[in-house]
């Protein structure tokens, strides 16, 4: 039974949980629990966010890089970037990312993306002219100040200058490299209004209501200074996507379409009988572009259905309107979510509700 079933598992992480490495290998587990003779081919997608290394490290290998930098409270924490054929690829929440920082550290209008131009330059004295950077799962909402700050820094800019001055000159600088710089991004939001860093991710990020006004009123002053546009995208990582664009002329683009092109997605998913996304919440903001919805669209142009796990789902109508074949939360739901979350559990849960799906349904 199963031998001519071929099953696509390519999850996200489920994050401060399981890695996307580890969910594949629950779910082919409880694939192989019903069908122990159906084919099994194991992804791990990203959307840029945090895991996108180890994701595209367990596909194209590479050289990495461990470096010093300063996190998003200026303290020191060694930080990874991947380089293959002399590609780099930095994933910012290893310098910025809110995994970084306890709860009670949370401070909205101190954190800084200075972590994130370090590693850029890095990458750039070691030679690399193709560098790709994914922004998501940031804890900062600075518009990318630090990291400007950070390159101007490194760069050897005089700090007397007037601070525009000074990263309008690095941005010249960096323009003339000839560098591509391209962004994983799940996120399409503008840099500042309603849809922009401050009103939508800054009270993720911690920040109060008072936080986010102060927040919206320091990222206008930044765009007008530095003859902002409303970029799609700009709102990436508390504005550090528009910081890329905007100065430095970075490219935008889906970072989860990106990892599923590395991967070889559309090639794979031919034939296939079903596949199998994850992530830790699924919910209307899957919808806005994240790994799981881009797999699902993919997979549903090749004719094929998708289910999507998740440690918590809501919204579930509009995530089958939208496509999924279904929506299901994790056996192990029921739990504390401090227990739930706990790798093994999480491992379990994978496991046990593939399985389950697999036997009643599919």
């Amino acid at each position: 039974m199963g031998e001519n079933e071929l099953y696509i598992v390519a999850p996200d992480s489920l994050k401060g949980s399981l890695g996307a490495w580890q969910a594949a290998d629950a779910i082919a587990a409880g694939i192989w629990q019903v069908r122990p003779r159906a084919k099994v081919c194991l992804m791990a997608t990203t959307d840029g966010g945090d895991g996108m290394l180890n994701a595209l490290r367990g596909v194209l290998g590479g050289e990495t890089v461990r470096l010093r930098v300063a996190d998003p409270l200026m303290r020191p924490v060694t930080a990874e970037y991947l380089i293959y054929n002399g590609k780099a690829f930095i994933e910012s929440a290893q310098a910025c990312g809110l995994l970084l920082l306890k709860p009670q550290e949370l401070d909205p209008l101190r954190v800084s993306t200075y972590g994130v131009g370090q590693l850029l330059h890095d990458a750039i004295v070691r030679g690399c002219k193709d560098i790709v950077i994914g922004l998501g799962g940031s804890a900062t909402s600075d518009g990318g100040s630090g990291m400007m700050d950070a390159m101007a820094d490194m760069m050897g800019l005089d700090r007397a200058m007037g601070q525009t001055e000074r990263w309008q000159a690095m941005g010249r600088k960096v323009r003339a490299m000839g560098l591509r710089l391209r962004l994983m991004s799940d996120v399409s939001n503008p840099l500042i209004g309603s849809r922009g860093a401050a009103q939508v991710f800054a009270p993720q990020k911690g920040a109060s209501a008072a936080d986010v006004k102060e927040i919206e009123h320091r990222l206008t002053m930044l765009s007008q200074a530095m003859g902002g546009a409303e970029l799609p995208g700009g709102g990436a990582a508390g504005g550090l996507g528009w910081a890329l664009m905007q100065i430095m002329g970075a490219e935008y683009g889906s970072g989860a379409d990106m990892a599923l092109d590395i991967m070889g997605f559309d090639e794979k998913v031919r034939g296939a009988t079903m596949v199998v996304t994850a992530e830790g919440r699924a919910d209307a903001q899957t919808l806005m572009g994240k790994a799981p919805m881009r797999v699902m669209q993919r997979a549903r142009r090749a004719g094929v259905d998708t289910l999507l796990l998740a440690g918590r789902v809501a919204d579930r109508e509009a995530l089958v309107a939208a496509g999924f074949r279904d929506a299901v939360g994790l056996l192990t739901s029921g739990l504390p979510l401090s227990v739930a979350m706990q790798s093994s559990n999480t491992a379990l849960g994978l496991r046990a509700t593939t399985a389950y799906y697999m036997s009643k349904k599919a």
